[in-house]
């Protein structure tokens, strides 16, 4: 029996896989539910208990399973990829090729949250948050000219990637002009500059905060930082 129960599952999870493949990157709700189950992100009872609170909201099923803290996006993306056998890679700046990620297009690397790991004979392989996402892989494959081999990564850690291989040019700025750098920033780069600060001058604590009255759908919030200098500015 258990040898009947192991075929029956790898069965359900190919044709899964195959349901998966011919719809792209769209998962309609029976094969997310499958997935979820197979995936072992959730039990039955969970599952269930997921569905209503998503019916009664009037939310997909993928938010509910979030707001329920049964999983986060990411636990999602990257057991999804699993299932799907795409690989799972988590970045570190020592396994990047600077010249290969300097070669691809940054409005690509941008847009999509992608880059290129390394490239072989047949393919480019490619980091991803949804490499899931075909019309994005036939995009960058017309863009380059060259098939890519995706591989699920996290947000969080290719945002980091990216800012510190296609804004090199922060590291080289003193404290100060970090400072100086935040005033004219994008929004985007915010974060980096913040990162960049905190990592070269620790934060002690919050001397102060203060958040304006909404106005037009805005509000502004003032922060006072104590930040501890480094001996050599």
């Amino acid at each position: 029996f258990d040898n009947i129960a192991i075929l029956l599952q790898a069965v359900n999870k190919a044709m899964v896989r195959a349901k998966i493949h011919r719809q792209g990157e769209k998962i309609d709700e029976q094969t997310f539910e499958q997935l979820l189950l197979t995936s072992q992100i959730c039990s039955e009872k969970e599952l269930e208990l997921a569905k209503k609170h998503a019916r009664q909201n009037n939310i997909s099923l993928r938010k509910a399973i979030t707001q329920l803290n049964l999983a986060l996006d990411e636990d999602l993306d990257s057991a999804a990829a699993r299932f799907l056998e795409i690989p799972v890679v988590h970045l570190q700046e020592k396994i990047l090729d600077r010249d290969l990620i300097k070669s691809f297009p940054p409005e690509l690397a941008r847009k999509y949250l992608c880059l290129p790991l390394w490239k072989d004979d047949s393919a480019l392989h490619l980091v991803m948050t949804d490499p899931l996402a075909q019309e994005a892989i036939a995009e960058i494959e017309q863009t380059i000219r060259m098939k890519i081999k995706p591989a699920k990564g996290l947000e969080s850690e290719i945002r980091t990637m990216l800012d510190k291989f296609l804004d090199p040019e922060l590291n080289d700025l003193t404290l100060e002009q970090l400072v100086n750098q935040m005033l004219l920033a994008e929004p985007r780069n915010l974060h980096r500059i913040l990162a960049l600060l905190l990592e070269r001058a620790p934060l002690e604590k919050v001397a102060g905060a203060a958040l304006s009255p909404p106005e037009n759908g805005r509000c502004r919030l003032n922060l006072s930082l104590d930040l501890k200098l480094p001996d050599k500015m």
